[in-house]
């Protein structure tokens, strides 16, 4: 210290460049919260995974990083069709420029599905969601700059959100925040030095003692930051100032209390000094260590906010290095002006609370632990630990982010405003029907989920399922289209048997009835030949006048003989009709087989290529032209045998004519000339006419007898025929009935796209939307129906998590590589991470101020009952700020910071308090420890008092900057400190070292052979 003051112009020169240089050489603060200052995800969470993927797929796509922009747009009545067509109109406009780096955009312009999704019920608001891009030489601050001038629209409320520009907000609102903070703790501390030191000299060193060490840090932090990646965060300028004004404060009013104590005990400026820092100089020593090691100890920790407060340590070394360097300075160089305008220095008076309330808890231990107690551990068991994640707490609600984030939660649900994103990854395209189905069957497990309202994805666009591209309705219209083809094959089959039914009929006619007819025209051909030469010879007799009427006589007996033998003829002309109509009916049979056989062929493209077909059809035209021939030479024989019968009836007609009138022969020869003329050639007409039919019995004969061959090929070919198309329609049959089985079971409600599908423009277009390039990296869209910063969110996500987990684990896909991101993924990932990161950091302070204590104090039970005031100040403090945010001021709980910030600010601020009080108490270490304390406290309580003052007040200028994680810090702190002050060291430690000092008393008793009474302390 002599060194000090001997050099201590060049110490004032050395802080005043150093100063200077580090202010004028620090990297822009604003700039390092905005990149550098906001919570950070180390290791393999799901966010962080997530980020990964997100990022990898932005650059598949040629762009540097995307995030998604909001643009909320309304009116209080209705957005008319005039509101429409401007934005409308608007939106094209962006689009078109290039400058403002949207990617895509989702607007209820695309289609009817999109309006449903983006326009809200009430027809009052209406979002569109714009996926833009940052550069690598651009900010957030910059894009939405540029946006915001592009994307007002005339007549409607224009609003730009989403989580990157509320996260953009909320930098700022930490940046005002440190700058009002500044303001009113500087502001709060000069008051307090006025009134403690009734000087204004005094609190103007201390302010540019502190102001010194606070620039000097954070210029170090600073470059620290922006050239070796030292851990940031957005709250480390606030504690910078809160932690080094308040304790530096402190320490600065324990060291000019003490320097106007020795001068008041007469001792000249620089033994007054060196005796200051030999004494409360050690104390603001070991107290300033106390909280470096409290806050460096934060070092272990793993979570980037966490490790953040470390620099608050280097802040505290600065301090020490200032209070111990340039502080003596001010004294040696000022000493009696320092307390100006007083004139007289004299000690300070003893604390009468701090009096009384050790006294009292000296005499009553028991008494005074019991109303701690009673005070104390009510309060601890009603602790909830109910956290909040809310980023939109922490921003103003007049920033342009919340008033948008906050129409949309009205009109559409939060939930379907920020959505939470699940990115997956394979090394092979993720675009096979494999993976989609599978894709497709983790949308369907997470949308059942409770809490998950819509998950869009390559299957699922629009969050439903197209049912076309599901196996059990691809069944169903298969099996459709199946039974259809059963019923034409049952047709066939019916329509083969019928035709061989029939061919069997015309197959296995007697055909000796055709011999017989043959025979019989054969015989009456005869038969006429025979009638036709005795007509002729009447002819002749009659021409002739031969004969008489005996001549004739006997000529109408032989007549009548030989006409006898055209009885046959008769016999013939009925079998004749009776074989007519069978071949008519093969023949329409033949036809009506070959129609149906074509028409199948026309209904099932397919026949035409089977060969059984093809020979059916082959035999059926070639049987049904025989019998078409067979039937057109019998109809030609009927007109040339009908000719013949008429001949005959008139035969027959003149030979009765003849008999009767044998007796008037004579009167009517010339009458029967005339008429034996025409029997004649009537005769002679059916002779011909027989002859024909014979010609064409026998053509008949010879067709029917081939057609009968034929025909025995043909029903062989159709019971074939038959047998197979039945076989084929009991095949499709069972077929269907499966299917009819699959089609209910819910196993086939499977995805799957036809390759012809697979080929059209529209899918490959939804694959864009929702995969990368190489299709090597898919993402799912969730929308919830809870609030996506709130706690429920932060278990959906969780959930959403393990699901993903379960699903693919023993699967071809369990080497997917998977992320879940966007905000409740990220904050249930930061709870995880304080969680467990909370539990090392306290650990590792608790320890080392622990130890730090031990060494200092030389006693295990005075550090044990320093570090028990500590941790129950801060507990009841902690319930105490639950009952006041989350039961008064209904907010949905403490911020996740709070506890861990005000932790350590509690233990590394509060343990000064603790220390201030010990080391006095060490001062009087010849006295029992109850008569040490109690001095102790006369003696230091107005310091203590005086410094928790202050430091309270320098928190409570927290308040002014309107963040809420600000405000609950600074009340937990607050009201732990008055609990540590008033409370813990006043009543509980005097109390516990009184009851110390009874046991060991009795112990001496119990043990009479001890000469040596132990130090208990």
């Amino acid at each position: 210290m002599q060194k000090v003051l001997k050099h201590k112009w060049v110490v004032l020169a050395l802080w005043i460049i150093a100063a200077i240089g580090l202010y004028l050489t620090m990297p822009s603060l604003d700039v390092l919260v905005k990149e550098k200052g906001q919570p950070k995800i180390d290791g393999n969470y799901p966010s962080t995974i997530a980020a990964e993927l997100k990022k990898e797929m932005s650059q598949s796509q040629e762009t540097d990083n995307q995030f998604d922009a909001i643009i909320v747009y309304h009116h209080k009545n209705e957005l008319n069709e005039n509101h429409l067509a401007k934005i409308k109109e608007n939106l094209e406009s962006l689009k078109s420029k290039s400058e403002l780096s949207i990617r895509s955009t989702l607007d209820p312009f695309i289609n009817e599905q999109a309006k449903d999704k983006l326009m809200a019920k009430d027809k009052k608001t209406m979002m569109v969601i714009l996926t833009m891009e940052q550069k690598s030489n651009e900010t957030i601050k910059e894009i939405r700059e540029r946006l915001s001038k592009e994307a007002k629209v005339d007549g409607v409320e224009t609003y730009l959100t989403g989580n990157a520009f509320i996260i953009e907000d909320f930098s700022q609102t930490s940046i005002d925040g440190v700058k009002k903070t500044e303001f009113w703790a500087i502001l709060f501390i000069i008051i307090v030095l006025i009134a403690v030191f009734r000087s204004p000299v005094t609190p103007l060193i201390s302010l540019i003692s502190v102001g010194i060490s606070y620039i000097v840090s954070l210029g170090i932090v600073a470059n620290l930051v922006e050239y070796l990646d030292f851990p940031f965060a957005n709250t480390t300028q606030i504690f910078l100032v809160l932690v080094l004004f308040g304790i530096g404060t402190d320490y600065n009013i324990l060291l000019f209390m003490r320097l106007k104590e020795e001068l008041g005990h007469g001792k000249d400026i620089k033994t007054a000094i060196l005796h200051t820092y030999r004494t409360a100089g050690k104390t603001v020593f070991f107290s300033g260590l106390a909280a470096g090691i409290g806050f460096g100890m934060l070092a272990f920790a793993e979570f980037q906010v966490y490790r953040s407060a470390v620099a608050v340590s280097i802040g505290v070394i600065i301090l020490l290095l200032v209070l111990f360097t340039l502080v003596p300075f001010f004294m040696h160089t000022l000493h009696q002006i320092l307390f100006w305008p007083s004139k007289k220095i004299t000690t300070h008076q003893e604390n009468r609370l701090y009096s009384f309330l050790g006294q009292f808890s000296i005499k009553r231990s028991f008494l005074s632990l019991f109303i701690v107690a009673i005070f104390s551990l009510p309060m601890i068991f009603l602790y909830k630990g109910t956290l909040s994640y809310d980023n939109l707490q922490e921003v103003h609600p007049d920033f342009e982010s919340v008033k948008g984030f906050n129409k949309l939660a009205d009109s559409f649900g939060a939930g379907n405003a920020l959505m939470t994103s699940v990115y997956l990854k394979d090394k092979e395209p993720l675009d096979s029907n494999e993976a989609l189905a599978f894709i497709d069957e983790l949308s369907e497990r997470l949308s059942q989920i409770e809490g998950i309202n819509l998950v869009m994805g390559p299957t699922r666009p629009e969050g439903k399922e197209i049912s076309e591209l599901y196996l059990n309705q691809q069944t169903k219209e298969l099996n459709k289209g199946l039974n259809q083809a059963s019923e034409g094959l049952d047709k066939v089959t019916d329509g083969l048997n019928t035709m061989s039914s029939e061919v069997n009929k015309g197959s296995s006619n007697d055909m000796s009835n055709i011999n017989k007819l043959l025979e019989g025209t054969k015989s009456s051909q005869a038969g006429l030949g025979e009638v036709k030469k005795a007509l002729e010879e009447i002819e002749k007799a009659l021409t002739l006048q031969a004969g008489g009427a005996a001549d004739l006589s006997k000529g109408v007996k032989q007549l009548e003989k030989e006409l006898q033998k055209l009885d046959n003829l008769k016999l013939l002309y009925n079998q004749y009709k009776q074989i007519q109509q069978p071949l008519n009916e093969i023949k329409d049979e033949t036809e009506s087989s070959l129609k149906q056989v074509q028409t199948l062929k026309q209904q099932y493209p397919d026949l035409k290529e089977d060969a059984t077909m093809q020979k059916l059809e082959k035999d059926l035209m070639t049987s049904y032209g025989k019998a078409k021939a067979l039937s057109d030479g019998v109809k030609e024989a009927n007109k040339a045998f009908s000719k013949a019968m008429d001949g005959l009836k008139d035969a027959d007609l003149g030979l009765s004519q003849l008999t009767k009138g044998a007796e008037q022969l004579s009167k009517g020869l010339k009458d029967t000339a005339d008429g034996q003329a025409k029997t004649v050639d009537a005769v002679g007409e059916i002779h011909k006419g027989l002859g024909s039919i014979y010609d064409g019995q026998k053509q008949m004969s010879d067709g029917l007898t081939q057609l009968v061959s034929n025909l025995k090929e043909l029903q062989k070919g159709l019971d074939s025929s038959a047998e197979g198309t039945d076989k084929v329609s009991k095949g499709i049959t069972d077929v269907s009935k499966f299917l009819e089985e699959v089609e209910g079971d819910s196993a086939t409600n499977t995805f799957f796209i036809p390759e012809q599908a697979r080929n059209k423009e529209s899918f490959k277009q939804m694959l864009d939307m929702y995969m990368s390039e190489d299709r090597k990296i898919a993402k799912l869209n969730l929308t919830m129906t809870v609030n996506p910063y709130s706690q429920e969110a932060m278990k959906v996500a969780e959930e959403v998590n393990q699901t993903i987990k379960e699903t693919i684990q023993n699967t071809p896909f369990e080497d997917w590589t998977y992320g879940v991101g966007e905000v409740a993924s990220a904050n249930n990932d930061m709870d995880k991470i304080a969680s467990n990161d909370f539990k090392r950091a306290v650990t590792f302070m608790l320890a080392g101020v622990g130890l730090m204590l031990l060494f200092l104090f030389r006693s295990f039970w005075m550090t044990l009952f320093v570090m028990l005031s500590l941790i129950v100040s801060y507990f009841v403090s902690l319930t105490i700020s639950e009952l006041i945010f989350i039961d008064l001021l209904e907010q949905p709980g403490l911020s996740w910071t709070v506890p861990f910030f005000s932790f350590i600010t509690i233990v590394s601020l509060g343990v000064d308090y603790s220390i201030f009080l010990i080391m006095r108490y060490k001062e009087y270490h010849l006295h029992k420890p109850t008569v040490a304390i109690l001095e102790a406290m006369k003696q230091i309580g107005s310091v203590i008092l005086s410094a928790m003052i202050i430091l309270a007040g320098t928190f409570a200028a927290l308040y002014p900057s309107e963040v809420t994680t600000l405000m609950q810090i600074a009340t937990i702190v607050i009201v732990g400190l008055i609990l540590l002050v008033l409370i813990m060291l006043p009543i509980f430690i005097p109390a516990m070292v009184s009851l110390k000092e009874r046991f060991s008393q009795k112990a001496q008793m119990i043990r009479p052979k001890s000469k040596k009474t132990p130090d208990v302390f």
